[in-house]
């Protein structure tokens, strides 16, 4: 470990380096409906168009079954895979799990919920505090356990052992979500995805599991969600069709209300739900493990399509796509890339037709429990047989997450630093250059451009030894931290960290209040939980922990430490997934003025953002008065 000194000496220097140019904003996965109709006369189109279904689906013959073909075909070969009836691995997703307090959660927890058994026991420490320890408890309801149904008989997919342990104390996010990602391709390996499949082709699982994915969502929780929230079209739902070569949008202005989603499913519509993380705990729970994997925004939208049609014209998108098949089946074609250009593109396509794309490298029938991944611009469509509906969700990833958008901020940010620091980026060009440079002039033979040209490569290597590629980084990180989901607490890490607490005032009498002491052992509540960046005289502490489970519906969050307690922060970081004592970030902090400040200030400090939990639960102090006086400053920013 390097010495204090050489800490600040360290983060001197790299602030230094940092400049004012305002960071560029990127778009994360947010599926944009087609432009909505002018306002007048909304409604009556609306009611025109549903008429229209209406008396199409009444006139509409019955569609032959869509036969199932097992052959591919074409450049880009698709790896299938048919897993046998052996038992699959455990779900890596707890059950036992409850969400942070965020604005988006549906129901505020009232008094008149039923009080829980703690799951802890106590024991006095030295101090004569009491520490908590977690406790088994017995099996909880069979119903509220991951599970699915096969051939009768009734298993698990395990999520928890059978109660409230410590494990998700010791648990390390980033594998964690690992673990997720590795059930969810199971029983392809994740290291065998990565080398063969990711980025390069797709992947077809054909489990034989009906209930493999059952308990992520159903459309009975998408009736209910309809029902009990202020779901909107076009914000958070479409309807569509696509008939005839002809993709439409029948979006009503408002509230979706049931009675009119499923009028318009029953005549034919699929429906699309956006964002379904912010309204369903599973699909949230999901996604924030995966994020967790993967360092960028993990979405998802989901598709319920009535028997006989198809909702989307083809297409290929700008992020890599995992698809479920959770009721149901659907028949999808996928086909080559035309051109290298839509190898891995950085935007989604319009929609094309049949002529458009060719002969379908995999033509294949999904069912319950099946899995099907293709990259970015893989070209695709999918269709309901006759006699089934569909329900399927489609999770997205790495959506402009690549070397390309981190070298946009590595090449901004190194041209401002090294303008600063060499002068030969500031000198003037030669007067007549715009006598033989530029495109009309580039078949000229003009002695006067190789000078210029070795100019140029010059100055780009002198660029390049000055990229500040760390600071690219942070930036680039940004938008992760903007996007990202709010964690998923499980009860034991809830207990453990500052939205266990039970502080509260009667009759202007205080108690409750958890006050950390020097033994007290620490860790940051997620790997990924915030993000140290120094910028130009100071730190700020950026995090994802007030996100809400709407797509940036706030602003970027973050607050401002002084740069003296920057190394005790990255202690931290680089301690996780251990604890370490609060009296250990005292090594780590800088004199100022002679004074060091009280490491206990800074940990409190971050435990009250959430942003900290504690090895075992801390009961309060038997005096809960708050006499202390902190030395830290912090500046909250957002």
């Amino acid at each position: 470990m390097q010495s204090s000194g050489k800490r600040i000496s360290a983060y001197a220097v790299f602030k230094a380096k940092q400049n004012a140019t305002p960071k560029k904003e990127v778009r994360g996965k947010v599926q944009k409906p087609e432009a909505s109709t002018p306002i007048a006369g909304l409604i009556r189109q609306g009611q025109g168009k549903l008429k229209k279904l209406r008396e199409s689906a009444r006139s509409k013959k019955t569609k032959k079954a869509v036969k199932r073909s097992e052959g591919t075909v074409g450049r880009l070969q698709a790896d299938n895979m048919d897993v046998n009836d052996d038992d699959r691995p455990s779900s890596r997703l707890s059950s036992r799990t409850r969400p942070t307090r965020t604005e988006a959660d549906s129901k505020p927890r009232g008094s008149s919920q039923k009080k829980r058994k703690s799951p802890y026991t106590t024991t006095p420490d030295k101090g004569g505090r009491k520490k908590v320890t977690p406790t088994l408890q017995p099996t909880e309801p069979i119903a509220k356990r991951l599970k699915y149904q096969e051939s009768g008989n009734e298993s698990t997919i395990a999520g928890p052992s059978s109660s409230v342990s410590d494990n998700s104390l010791k648990r390390d996010s980033h594998q964690h979500g690992k673990d997720v990602f590795s059930w969810l391709i199971s029983p392809f390996k994740v290291e065998d995805y990565f080398k063969n499949i990711f980025e390069r082709k797709p992947l077809f699982l054909k489990r034989h599991k009906p209930g493999y994915f059952t308990d992520i969502f159903s459309s009975k929780e998408l009736s209910n969600i309809l029902k009990e929230n202020d779901v909107q079209f076009t914000r958070n739902i479409d309807v569509t069709t696509y008939t005839d070569g002809k993709r439409e949008t029948h979006n009503p202005t408002g509230r979706a209300q049931p009675q009119v989603v499923w009028d318009y499913y029953n005549n034919g519509c699929s429906v699309r739900v956006l964002n379904p993380q912010s309204y369903s705990t599973r699909v949230w729970q999901l996604l924030a493990a995966l994020q967790e994997f993967f360092g960028c925004f993990v979405g998802a939208n989901i598709y319920l399509t009535p028997p006989g049609t198809q909702g989307f014209a083809p297409h290929y998108d700008d992020i890599e796509a995992f698809v479920l098949q959770l009721e149901g089946k659907k028949h999808w074609k996928l086909y080559n890339q035309r051109s290298p250009a839509e190898v891995l593109p950085r935007f989604s396509s319009s929609n094309f037709t049949d002529a458009d794309i060719g002969q379908p490298i995999l033509d294949t029938t999904l069912e319950p429990g099946d899995l099907l991944y293709f990259p970015r611009g893989v070209v695709h469509q999918a269709s309901t047989p006759s006699e089934t509906h569909s329900l399927h969700i489609t999770i997205s990833a790495c959506q402009k997450n690549t070397w390309g958008d981190l070298m946009e901020h590595v090449l901004t940010r190194a041209l401002h630093v090294v303008r600063e620091e060499n002068i030969d980026f500031r000198k003037s060009l030669p007067t007549d250059y715009l006598n033989y440079m530029g495109v009309a002039h580039e078949d000229l033979d003009d002695e006067r451009r190789q000078p210029f040209m070795k100019k140029i490569g010059d100055l780009f290597s002198k660029l390049l030894k000055s990229a500040p590629i760390d600071a690219a980084a942070d930036q680039m990180s940004l938008e992760f931290f903007h996007t990202s989901l709010p964690p998923v607490l499980e009860e034991a890490e809830e207990s453990c960290s500052v939205f266990g607490e039970s502080a509260s005032c009667r009759n202007g009498k205080v108690s409750g209040i958890v006050q950390l002491g020097e033994d007290d052992q620490i860790r940051l509540l997620r790997r990924n939980i915030l993000r140290l960046v120094p910028e130009e005289d100071k730190v700020l502490v950026y995090h994802s922990l007030e996100n809400s489970r709407v797509f940036k519906e706030k602003e970027l969050q973050y607050f401002e430490i002084p740069p003296e307690l920057a190394p005790a922060v990255e202690h931290l970081l680089h301690s996780y997934p251990d604890y370490v004592p609060v009296s250990n970030l005292a090594d780590q902090l800088q004199p100022v003025n002679d004074e060091i400040a009280d490491p206990e200030d800074l940990a409190q400090t971050l435990y009250e953002k959430g942003l900290l939990m504690t090895k075992f639960k801390l009961e309060p102090s038997v005096s809960s008065s708050s006499d202390g006086h902190r030395e830290v400053t912090i500046h909250q920013s957002r």
